[in-house]
């Protein structure tokens, strides 16, 4: 278990980061895939200005929906978003699990193009099963359900996406997980077993961007002890206390998570890594972006891939 404390730079030097790497000149993807079945969220922020947008590549990439040969919580058959390298094999699969908002935004669908153009299988679950994002906190509350169904609303439904995207493609290499705000909990529940299934092996690593931390009270399976796990999180998420935090990293402990390291931004706030959380609002409910912050969990979080996926 590994703490790296990260300094940020001052804010003006983070901003001008973000300008430079906004000038840069290279091939870029306007947009994901469009299909009649989905409604995709666009919060107005050029892909260019996201942390991967640099890797976005739309030349690399192949670009689908799919489905879940099963009924989700609402009764309909499930969706998920795929984005696959062109002109290579396949280094590995990524799922992106995505955050309360739901699957269906730019923010996780390029994330998604990013990990394609890279060179992975990338796949992300719709977890509510809406086929667009979800506003509205009661649904979202009915849909994910209490405690006693956090694992099959999280980490089982990300297994069950494997599972049918194995199925579809015949791929059978290693997978891996990333996730963002609530993604990063099903992330961090992958490795403690709660989706635990005989038909595939336990996840290889996974990454947590401004995840909820917690010590759920619950029984998983077996735990990916191998796993690499990095939790990227800001020192001021008001989502995550102290308390919380310590809590996380002991109970990955206790259910025998060997290689966790904690990447702890001093001064960020949740959500660092979305460009469009600027406003005063935003601010004072605790969401803030800082483009230092966003640029190198990502790169920590390429790193983390090329090293688990490098055989």
């Amino acid at each position: 278990m590994r703490l790296a404390r990260v300094s940020r730079a001052p804010s003006g030097a983070s901003r001008a980061r973000a300008r430079r790497r906004r000038r840069t000149e290279m091939p870029r993807a306007r947009s994901s895939v469009r299909d009649d079945r989905v409604e995709l969220h666009d919060a107005g922020v050029s892909i260019d200005a996201l942390p991967w947008g640099r890797d976005v590549r739309d030349d690399a990439l192949a670009r689908s929906i799919e489905s879940v040969d099963a009924d989700d919580a609402n009764g309909t058959s499930a969706l998920f978003y795929v984005a696959r390298p062109l002109e290579r094999e396949s280094r590995g699969v990524v799922v992106v699990v995505h955050t309360a908002l739901g699957a269906w935004e730019t923010f996780t669908t390029t994330c998604a193009d990013a990990l394609a153009s890279l060179g992975y299988d990338a796949i992300v679950p719709d977890l509510y099963g809406t086929r667009k994002c979800v506003w509205d906190v009661e649904t979202k509350r009915r849909i994910r359900g209490g405690t006693e169904n956090r694992a099959a609303f999280g980490a089982k439904a990300v297994i069950k996406c494997v599972k049918a995207f194995r199925s579809k493609t015949g791929e059978t290499k290693p997978y891996a997980a990333i996730g963002f705000c609530l993604g990063g909990q099903v992330c961090l529940d992958l490795v403690r077993g709660f989706g635990a299934s005989d038909e595939i092996e336990d996840v290889r690593a996974v990454a947590s961007f401004h995840g909820v931390l917690d010590a759920p009270e619950l029984e998983g399976g077996s735990v990916a002890r191998d796993a690499k796990v990095r939790i990227f999180h800001g020192s001021k998420d008001p989502f995550s206390s102290p308390s919380s935090v310590h809590a996380c990293l002991d109970d990955l402990k206790r259910r025998g998570a060997d290689d966790v390291v904690l990447y702890e931004y001093e001064g960020c706030m949740h959500a660092f890594t979305r460009p469009e959380k600027v406003r005063p609002e935003d601010l004072e409910t605790g969401f803030a972006y800082d483009a230092e912050a966003a640029e190198t969990s990502w790169r920590e979080c390429v790193r983390m891939l090329e090293e688990t996926f490098r055989n």
